[in-house]
């Protein structure tokens, strides 16, 4: 003998006996006998659940609780009676739960953070390795002037014999020159 499963439309759904079954009218079984089959409703497939939309739906199949919400990682749990109800994003920069370098920036993101290098530093944000601008001649001291790398950043200076700033030196005689650098450093 054949057996028929009824079909279930959303209808039947609203007015079920209980919130977490589906009946279906499967006819005849196999001993010729009427039977009633219940089958799970996975409310997180369907949408009938109330979890946060920051919260990862779990089907309790067969269970009174009929499913439960878990907040995403990077999300706070703000009401520990009605789990992932209400996620809140945890700003990792702020509590210090990050793991940038002390040369990088954290920026938090939703469920997340991101880091960026500083100015001066080179790689991921999570590794920072000083840039050496003037081993890498990307410094913009004067081609006369005397660069010097420094953590995070370099100086210039002009030599002996020239005055500026080390970003623009311009040669001067010894005697005045001599008179500036007394004037100047003191």
């Amino acid at each position: 003998m054949t057996t028929y499963a009824k079909s279930i439309d959303f209808y039947e759904i609203s007015n079920m006996f209980h919130p977490l079954y589906l009946k279906s009218d499967l006819g005849h079984n196999a001993f010729g006998m009427d039977s009633l089959t219940c089958i799970n409703v996975n409310e997180c497939v369907l949408d009938l659940d109330d979890c946060s939309d920051k919260a990862l739906c779990m089907d309790s199949s067969g269970t009174i609780e009929g499913y439960t919400c878990e907040c995403f990682d990077g999300f706070l749990d703000d009401d520990a009676n009605n789990a992932g109800r209400t996620c809140t994003d945890i700003d990792e920069c702020s509590d210090g739960s990050n793991d940038c370098n002390e040369n990088a920036t954290c920026t938090n993101t939703s469920g997340g953070f991101t880091c960026f290098c500083n100015s001066g530093y080179t790689g991921d944000g999570r590794t920072c390795d000083d840039i050496d601008e003037c081993g890498d001649k990307v410094d913009e001291c004067d081609a006369l002037g005397i660069c010097t790398n420094e953590v995070g950043g370099y100086t210039c200076e002009c030599p002996e014999g020239y005055a500026g700033d080390g970003y623009s030196c311009v040669g001067m005689n010894i005697r005045i020159y001599k008179i500036f650098k007394r004037i100047w450093y003191g």
